[in-house]
């Protein structure tokens, strides 16, 4: 396997140009306005794949809470292509002191265009009379702080790591180009702080960018 470089580069903001690709402007263009009238806001719209301005949830809702043995779990498709928003489940037994369980991850099934995830309430159900899960979506940081450096970049069988030496949560996104192809293909970004590890199906010539938004980062060479 020949890998040959890691390179940081600028990417766009995804979401507000979702928004002005569907034509959404004004008050109809917040992120908790629901210009099409169904029960999805833009940012649920955005998250889960579906069109703001089509009435086009009478199915499967996007987030399913089932119990499942003494659990009750919480089950949801993401579009492998979204970077920029932050997916968090949180539990509850009285639905005033929720608890992030985000973390308690059973599965996740991953296709060409989306992963199918599945995470599981901390607490058994058998010990607690009433429990509650849900979700809640925000805008991740897509900006990279002045302070970032990316070291220790290697790989390893089929996975990708570093480091990000700022401490801190940033959304990565996550870029894969084979051979002489010009066509970069997103990959599921991970946050793991301060090391990040990505998954790859690794073939010969492949070229992997990480990008963020407003900063330009030099090219790190992978080993």
């Amino acid at each position: 396997m020949v890998l040959s470089a890691l390179v940081v580069h600028c990417a766009a903001a995804p979401f507000d140009d979702w928004k002005i690709a569907y034509g959404l402007t004004g008050s109809n263009a917040l992120d908790t306005a629901n210009p099409d009238k169904d029960r999805l806001t833009n940012i649920e719209e955005y998250a889960f794949g579906y069109n703001p301005t089509l009435n086009d949830t009478s199915g499967a809702p996007p987030v399913l809470v089932t119990p499942l043995g003494d659990y009750l779990e919480i089950k949801f498709t993401r579009p492998n292509s979204i970077y920029d928003i932050a997916y968090k489940v949180e539990a509850s037994g009285n639905l005033s002191v929720w608890q992030d369980v985000t973390d308690n991850v059973v599965s996740v099934t991953e296709n060409a265009t989306a992963q199918s995830v599945t995470i599981r309430d901390s607490v058994l159900r058998s010990l607690s009379t009433r429990r509650f899960m849900r979700m809640n979506l925000s805008r991740a940081s897509v900006f990279a702080p002045s302070n970032l450096t990316i070291t220790q970049v290697s790989v390893s069988q089929n996975n990708l790591t570093w480091v990000d030496n700022t401490g801190n949560e940033t959304a990565y996104l996550v870029q894969r180009r084979d051979g002489a192809s010009n066509e970069w293909q997103p990959l599921p970004h991970c946050r793991q702080i301060p090391q990040t590890i990505v998954t790859l199906n690794c073939q010969p010539g492949l070229h992997i960018s990480i990008g963020f938004q407003s900063k330009l980062l030099p090219e790190v060479q992978v080993p």
